[in-house]
């Protein structure tokens, strides 16, 4: 079989969403020991971050593109909501467990979205995309079998950031299309529907800083981290999305499962046990092991054939 460097390409974006991911969690998870579970505080800070970076580009990247705010309006706004949803429930969860535990149960994305394209069927899914919802399945099982069992208040907070995800996952699939409507390049399009969309969750941000209750500049130094390793995630996940597709961009974001487990095993073993607290080796392999199984699922999708999905 014939390597396809622009597939090779898109997983390779998929993997740098993924590793810039898994660093924004530990930052994340950082924020909320030093603030005291303050989840909306960093999600207000850490987008209103965002959202001002994305403004000052933004002119840069609208002249040369320039499409119609009524056509890309829409898109961008279901985008940007559904996944500012996503957040606040997956920030939700970090106050009941770990990270490494918690992320690769965002693999499940791939249930929510095979249903989702069940439900309004604009293309037929192949034994293979069934093939890759079933491995996240079982690699969640594992999951949630390795060490003490998830708290149910997380496990329902990580599968309602699994629906609003998916649902953002696909809007950003159609921003990004839109975009490429009025420029040859897949960069510009892919930085304008970035900037547009943060922009968007940097208003509503805005609007919720009075309720957030921000009481110094230390902790906008704190989100600091989260915003900037979760922005330059966002940049590689449009990019993959747009060139291999939201269901395969998936199926490779679930590395950062992988990625996180072996993370945490680092930052544990660094001694900073209050963002990860150090686990037995068979603890570890059992992480480890069920997070690897998202790969299966990457190989199977692309050895089979490669289709957009």
């Amino acid at each position: 079989m014939a390597v396809d460097v622009g597939i090779l390409g898109g997983i390779g974006l998929g993997l740098a969403a993924a590793a810039g991911q898994s660093v924004s969690y530990f930052c994340s998870k950082l924020f909320v020991i030093r603030r005291g579970n303050a989840v909306l505080r960093l999600v207000v800070l850490g987008h209103l971050i965002m959202g001002g970076i994305s403004l000052a580009v933004l002119p840069l990247l609208w002249r040369p593109v320039a499409p119609e705010l009524s056509v890309i309006a829409w898109p961008v706004i279901r985008a940007s909501l559904f996944y500012l949803l996503g957040q606040a429930a997956f920030f939700l969860a970090l106050r009941y467990d770990d990270a490494s535990r918690l992320s690769p149960l965002l693999g499940l994305k791939i249930i929510v979205l095979a249903v989702l394209y069940l439900i309004w069927p604009v293309v037929h899914l192949t034994w293979i995309h069934w093939a890759g919802a079933g491995v996240s399945v079982v690699a969640a099982m594992m999951l949630n079998y390795a060490g003490q069992r998830i708290a149910p208040a997380a496990a329902i907070s990580v599968l309602l950031a699994c629906v609003f995800y998916s649902l953002s996952d696909w809007n950003i699939a159609a921003t990004v299309d839109v975009t490429l409507r009025y420029t040859d390049s897949r960069l510009m399009a892919t930085l304008l529907s970035v900037s547009l969309s943060y922009v968007l969750c940097g208003a509503v941000a805005l609007s919720l800083l009075p309720v957030a209750g921000v009481s110094s500049l230390r902790e906008w130094h704190y989100a600091l981290p989260f915003a900037l390793s979760w922005l330059t995630a966002m940049v590689f996940l449009f990019a993959c999305f747009n060139t291999i597709g939201v269901l395969y961009g998936n199926l490779v974001q679930a590395t950062r499962g992988v990625m996180t487990v072996v993370m945490a095993a680092a930052v544990a073993k660094m001694g900073f046990v209050r963002i990860e607290p150090v686990v037995g080796r068979s603890v570890f392999l059992r992480r480890l092991a069920a997070a690897m199984l998202m790969f299966l699922a990457i190989g199977l999708y692309y050895l089979s054939g490669f289709k957009k999905v």
